[in-house]
């Protein structure tokens, strides 16, 4: 059936029975599986981003910074998404699954804490014994990204501040677990929920002080940036770990997570309660 057939079936349906809309027509034409267009979209943003990531890098650095950055990127990538993420979505179908069947997630949760910890463990000692063999020449011998792998982060700063940075990181994530929440509730299936829930994150931290300064970006961008939440949080955070004072960035992040915070959770539960009562 052509789309001037569908338009024309669904506006001059005589009589009878309501007709299908358009959009619900073409929803039903669809070859594709539900959620298969947002996978693809998050999974082409996430390669633009990438992209863009090593195109400013290899104008920024020289070629043997840039190849031992590219290779850390590697490394991550094999680790993060090749170990840590099959482990969350195991852990997040076993955990719905239960919750479905009226039992606690409790058990499920502590299995995947000690998995991911012990796997973390065998990494960080297999790398510390070994990197005089691997790391230094896959890293070409640059002590800070040997530690950004097998630590992440050296803090600057005392161990209070690095505490409270920890838990700004912390009340964020717990602030976006709600717009979060809200997508998963909005879309059809487990994979649309995952790749919708990353989309919209790419363009608030590209435009951002995340990865360069806000003030090296043209006046109009910097003016945004400078408003982003992702800004604030970054600056503080950063100031934080590394003993310098974050300023007025602390509390405008603070009041950004909690102000995320109120607004996502009332419109998720509304969602869901909407949800409920079909």
């Amino acid at each position: 059936m052509s789309e001037s057939s569908v338009v024309a079936s669904a506006v001059n349906n005589p009589g009878g029975s309501a007709p299908m809309s358009l959009v619900a027509r073409l929803r039903d034409r669809n070859p594709l599986p539900p959620g298969a267009f947002v996978v693809g979209l998050g999974l082409g943003l996430s390669g633009l981003a990438t992209y863009v990531f090593f195109a400013i890098t290899s104008r920024v650095l020289d070629p043997a910074s840039y190849a031992a950055v590219g290779v850390l990127w590697s490394l991550l990538f094999a680790v993060g998404n090749g170990v840590m993420q099959p482990l969350e979505q195991e852990v997040a179908r076993a955990v719905a699954d239960r919750r479905a069947r009226g039992i606690g997630a409790g058990p499920v949760i502590r299995k995947a804490v000690g998995i991911g910890a012990g796997f973390t463990l065998v990494l960080v000692l297999l790398g510390t014994l070994t990197h005089t063999w691997i790391l230094d020449r896959l890293l070409d011998g640059r002590v800070e990204l040997v530690v950004a792998f097998l630590v992440g982060f050296r803090v600057e700063g005392s161990w209070l501040a690095a505490l409270g940075a920890t838990a700004l990181l912390l009340g964020f994530s717990y602030a976006f677990s709600w717009i979060q929440a809200l997508i998963g509730l909005s879309v059809s299936s487990v994979e649309a929920a995952n790749s919708a829930g990353f989309i919209w994150m790419f363009p608030l931290t590209f435009v951002s002080s995340a990865f360069v300064l806000t003030s090296s970006m043209p006046s109009w961008l910097a003016t945004i940036a400078d408003a982003n939440p992702f800004t604030k949080l970054t600056n503080a955070a950063r100031a934080l770990f590394n003993g310098q004072d974050p300023g007025s960035d602390l509390w405008q992040a603070i009041a950004w997570a909690v102000g995320i915070t109120v607004v996502f959770a009332f419109l998720a539960a509304r969602k869901f309660a909407r949800s409920a009562s079909r």
